[in-house]
């Protein structure tokens, strides 16, 4: 068994497959800690707009992305955190 908190690239996860090796990335860990713990929750990151983008949908799981805020600066980011983590970078005429 191979963990990370990254997600795999293909290659690794072919590498693994032919090797009988099981990989846990970045959402299987979120996955597996949020069914052990079904009290605790993640700190989530304040939306700036109410309402989710109709326009941007996430790549990963197609959920809608909403305009988030961190320390580093504003960005879209998925409406299913934090099981899914996808990010978007606000493009120059966003900022």
């Amino acid at each position: 068994m191979v963990v990370a908190n990254q997600e795999f690239t293909k290659a690794a996860r072919e590498l693994a497959a032919s090797s009988q090796v099981e990989l846990w990335g970045r959402s299987k860990l979120v996955e597996v800690v949020l069914a052990t713990q079904p009290h605790a929750s993640s700190p989530k990151p304040t939306p700036i707009a109410a309402t989710p983008s109709s326009a941007l949908t996430c790549e990963r799981c197609g959920r809608p992305m909403v305009l988030r805020e961190s320390a580093r600066g504003k960005f879209w980011g998925c409406s299913g955190f934090p099981k899914c983590r996808q990010i978007v970078p606000l493009g120059p005429e966003q900022r």
